[in-house]
């Protein structure tokens, strides 16, 4: 699952300020006089065959600041009948489960006990319910207005799925993967302005990408009577603002079941995000959570302990099914520059510059040498260069294939 410690800080401080402020003319950045840090607990377990993690941190002062991570903590969970399971930790404030002694069951109840060495926290028990699988995963030509307010053209995905048959309340998130390759080749080193190397053959030329979902996507099946749910929007892609496309796209989107309780939390998790992160546009929140301190009931815990059974499906997009669909294409906007040290460039100095000053001065202004060209003479009239991404696939992905994936074409 996603970490929202941003937002969690921004809860952070709905909850101290008072639900009476009036809209500010001028800007304002609120003085939190009476700041009390809270504890962030971020835990998720399924009935996959993983490893499951829990999450704990402070809030600070600041959205700026780094939360603190809270290190050395017992981290347990039990169920039902009694047995209990401990998380080690793993990195600093990231505890995980044991997948070879643990595995959740549907139908089983859990509670997550937390003990820091100074206060001990405990969640609500949850009870995991069966989810319905996702019976298909498609798209769709379509358009959407963008926040440049601009109308764009591409791709919707959709998913159809059954509702379920206990509980109400479904929880959707996905991750992308696409394959990309640079606009341009580098076809030559450059050692000195008399030693211009061939590239025999170039590095970094195809990558792939990777993003996790960052929306909440929710839905309550008590919102209509049908017995399913059809063509459900998922996410949409403009063909002329990302590069997902261009070569071939992968999306996994992965549904649990939740309680209404959990609903509600993502539901003002939404409402935060709608409101641009401005806490003054919506008040007074009420926080959602499932997580409190026994020993003290008053004090405030952010985030959920959400128990939930995963279904999942997923499909690849080709570029040649993209373009059967007739779509705008990304533009990298790669300009080419042709340069020699009398001509204008990115962070020329005052003083005349050498070949190499000029090389080593456009590759810290994020630049690759690609190519040249020569004088009558053969000598070096002129040096190319392309922005870094243009022609080094690892300044926005990763060169290494994912372990699943597969080339469609």
């Amino acid at each position: 699952m996603r970490r929202h410690t941003g937002k969690w800080m921004l809860l952070a401080v709905i909850l101290i300020m008072t639900g009476s402020l009036s809209r500010f003319i001028d800007p304002f950045i609120p003085k939190l006089v009476d700041f009390e840090s809270l504890l962030v607990v971020d835990a998720l377990i399924t009935d996959e065959n993983a490893t499951y993690y829990c999450t704990l941190s402070r809030t600070t002062e600041s959205l700026d600041e780094t939360p603190e991570r809270i290190t050395g903590a017992t981290v347990t969970v039990m169920d039902d009948l009694g047995a209990s399971y401990l998380f080690s930790e793993e990195f600093p404030g990231v505890y995980r489960s044991d997948s070879l002694s643990f595995r959740a069951s549907p139908g089983r109840s859990y509670t997550l006990l937390i003990n820091t060495g100074e206060e001990r926290y405990e969640s609500d028990p949850v009870t995991m319910l069966e989810v319905p699988g996702i019976d298909s995963l498609y798209y769709g030509k379509d358009t959407e207005t963008l926040d440049d307010g601009v109308l764009h053209e591409g791709l919707r995905i959709y998913f159809d799925s059954q509702k379920p048959v206990r509980g109400t309340y479904l929880l959707w998130t996905y991750e992308e993967w696409w394959k990309i390759r640079v606009p341009f080749n580098k076809l030559f080193d450059y050692i000195d302005e008399n030693n211009i190397i061939p590239v025999t053959e170039p590095d970094n030329v195809m990558c792939w990408r990777q993003n996790f979902s960052d929306e909440i996507i929710v839905r309550s099946a008590e919102t209509d009577l049908s017995s399913r749910f059809e063509k459900q929007p998922l996410l949409f892609i403009a063909s002329d603002q990302a590069d997902r496309l261009m070569i071939q796209y992968f999306i996994k989107v992965k549904q649990y079941s939740i309680a209404k309780s959990e609903y509600e939390f993502r539901e003002l998790m939404k409402q935060i995000n709608a409101s641009g992160g401005d806490i003054f546009d919506r008040q007074p929140f009420q926080i959602y959570s499932n997580l409190h301190n026994p020993d003290s009931p008053g004090e405030k815990v952010l985030g959920y302990f959400q128990v939930s059974t995963v279904r999942e499906a997923s499909i690849y997009i080709t570029r040649r099914e993209v373009d059967s669909l007739e779509l705008r294409q990304f533009d990298y906007g790669c300009d080419i520059l042709f340069l020699s040290p009398s001509d204008d460039f990115p962070n020329k100095p005052s003083k005349p510059v050498t070949w190499t000053q000029l090389y080593n001065i456009l590759l810290e202004a994020g630049y690759i040498f690609i190519d040249w060209l020569p004088a009558e003479d053969g000598t070096l009239r002129q040096m190319i260069f392309v922005k870094d991404y243009c022609a080094d696939c690892t300044v926005t992905g990763n060169p290494n294939m994912p372990d699943f994936w597969v080339d469609m074409e």
